[in-house]
Formats: C-alpha cells, sequence, structure tokens
C-alpha cells in the first residue's frame, strides 16, 4: 500500500504542492503578473514551483530580480563574462541549480550507453530508478538529480550497495519499461522535470524501496499498530520508515518504531500548540 494523499482534502490544503489552485491565486495577488519577465511569469494553469526564500515574489514585484539567460564563458575576479557578450560585475557569484553536469572522466564509449546529455540537468543520463544502469554493474549515481531530498538519497544509496555488491538483481522488463518512460519525460521542457520529481519524491521513494521490498505493509501496519500507522501514512518520509520490513524483534527494527513514534507525538504537539 503506496501513501498517497489525493483523497484527503484535508492534507491538500495544507500542502501548497498539492494545492495548484491555492498557490497560484496566492501568487497573483502578491505579484503584478504581466509586469514582470516573461522568463518569471507564472502561468496560473500550471504546476505550482517551489521558491527557496519567502521573499522571492516580494523581489520580483520590487524589480530587484532580473532573468538573464546566457552561458558563463570565463570568470575573473568578481567579473563573469557571458556567451551573449555582456559582462556582469559581482559583489557575490552562488552556484546552485541550472548548472550542466560534466563527466569527463568518463571515455565516450560510456557515456554514449548511458545516453548522456550535457544540457539535460534533470535527466542528463538513464539510470533507472535515476540510480544504476545494468549495463554497468560497478557503477552508480546517488543524490546527482535535483528535486530529490535527503531521504530519497538514501534510498538510491540503499539501491546502489545492493545492486554493486549482487545481493539485488532488477528486473529486466521492469528495467526497459521505466527507461522508456524517462525517454518520454525527457522530451518535456525541463521545468515540468523539475516539477515531476518534486512533486513525487514520496512516490518516489517508495518505488525505490518497493524494488529492494523494503516498503512496509501499511494494511498490516494499520491492523497492528493505528498510532504507527498515522505516522507513517500522514508524516514525513524518513529512513526508518523502510526498516519496518525486518524481523519484529530485530534492534533496527525496534530503533525505527520508537523514532518514528518520538517524531510523530512532537511534530503533533507542535501542530496543536502553534
Amino acid at each position: 500500500m503506496s501513501r498517497d494523499f489525493s483523497n484527503n482534502k484535508e492534507d491538500n490544503d495544507l500542502d501548497y504542492i498539492s494545492s495548484k489552485k491555492r498557490f497560484n491565486s496566492k501568487l497573483s495577488l502578491l505579484t503584478n503578473q504581466n509586469s514582470i519577465n516573461k522568463d518569471l511569469f507564472k502561468d496560473p494553469d500550471s504546476s505550482p514551483k517551489l521558491f527557496a526564500t519567502e521573499n522571492y515574489l516580494k523581489y520580483i514585484k520590487e524589480g530587484l530580480i532580473h532573468n538573464l539567460k546566457a552561458n558563463i564563458i570565463n570568470i575573473t575576479n568578481n567579473t563573469v563574462y557571458l556567451d551573449n557578450r555582456e559582462t556582469i560585475f559581482a559583489d557575490i557569484i552562488i552556484l546552485a541549480t541550472g548548472y550542466k553536469l560534466d563527466l569527463p572522466f568518463f571515455e565516450q564509449d560510456i557515456l554514449k550507453l548511458l545516453d548522456y546529455n550535457e544540457n539535460d540537468c534533470i535527466n542528463p543520463y538513464l539510470l533507472y530508478y535515476r540510480t544504476i544502469n545494468p549495463m554497468f554493474n560497478n557503477l552508480a549515481f546517488v543524490g546527482v538529480f535535483s528535486g530529490l531530498t535527503i531521504q530519497t538519497r538514501e534510498c538510491q544509496a540503499k539501491l546502489a550497495f545492493e545492486f554493486i555488491l549482487k545481493k539485488h538483481k532488477v528486473n529486466e522488463s521492469d528495467v526497459k519499461i521505466y527507461l522508456n518512460h524517462i525517454k518520454e519525460v525527457r522530451k518535456t521542457p525541463q521545468s515540468e522535470q523539475a516539477q515531476i520529481v518534486v512533486n513525487n519524491t514520496m512516490k518516489f521513494s517508495d518505488m525505490l524501496m518497493g524494488e529492494l521490498g523494503l516498503l512496509p505493509d501499511l494494511d498490516k501496519i494499520k491492523d497492528e499498530d493505528e498510532e504507527l500507522y498515522e505516522y507513517l501514512y500522514y508524516g514525513p518520509i524518513i529512513p526508518a520508515h523502510y526498516s519496518l520490513t525486518k524481523d519484529k524483534d530485530d534492534i533496527e527494527k525496534i530503533n525505527a518504531v520508537d523514532y518514528i513514534k518520538k517524531l510523530g507525538r512532537y511534530l503533533k504537539f507542535k501542530q496543536n500548540n502553534r
């Protein structure tokens, strides 16, 4: 049983990631959509976007954020030279999302087999669950793709570990279906690909652990421990969730249950007293 909030109106209202009407209406109120740079424009009918700072919308409205599309060709001291012949004098240069992934240490035949595309910052190469490619039994990627959370990266690490040590063998048919899906996803604009990752982080983590047989049986847990089920279903995903398939007397499972309940009780207390 996979966690799915689509039928829970209360959770959807609280979670602006999945409540695009609520988020987009707020965006429209805070910004003059028709007067800002077209690249910063937010289409009310598109998926919502996440911003790293609550001041982002304020800065757009005040004209303090300027969008400039160009590639950097050189940086000397505090001067940035762009390929459109513009020059920027910068006090601070922050390297964040939007960079091109470079893999100079791989030979071209390897990059070709991975279907490497340096201009695709979301899915630069074809990997099963964005982690492994069965053609290479000693190669795995963890945490490279943007939008993946810490717990998802830990799930990737588990898959990489099991695969490289030959403790887990992937199903060739499943791999083919997944990689064909990624090929289709790569045809969509980068911004839409990013939202697919962000909006499906929970599902992606569960799929990764389902591949390894570590996805907890929520139906069984609901019958045996309603409190634990509540924190699993409604709480944040943490790595401890994927230790629940072990034997009931396993110390790792005992510690995981204890941690999940402590965290759940704390979050419930904070929510009730804010």
